[in-house]
């Protein structure tokens, strides 16, 4: 089954490989630990566009909600598409 990349513009493909990029390892789980205001001041989005952003990723499946409230973590479906796009770019 393919990823389908029909939802991605080229923010949210910022923002996916933002949190890609900047994801925790601990123990054999991998999250991201960053405040949306945080992520938002880095990518130089408002803070609502970021909150729009990452619930329409949820929604489609490519980001997840991590344990603890605030913290997320991409899906397989995130990183295929990460993998995908990235490849597009070479």
């Amino acid at each position: 089954m393919g990823v389908n990349l029909e939802i991605f513009t080229n923010d949210k493909y910022r923002l996916l490989k933002w949190i890609a990029d900047n994801e925790v390892q601990y123990r054999k789980a991998k999250y991201l630990s960053s405040s949306q205001q945080d992520i938002a001041d880095t990518l130089h989005f408002s803070k609502s566009k970021t909150n729009k952003y990452m619930n329409e990723l949820i929604r489609a499946n490519f980001l997840k909600r991590y344990k603890e409230k605030g913290k997320y973590a991409l899906t397989n479906e995130g990183y295929k598409a990460i993998n995908i796009i990235g490849k597009m770019g070479e």
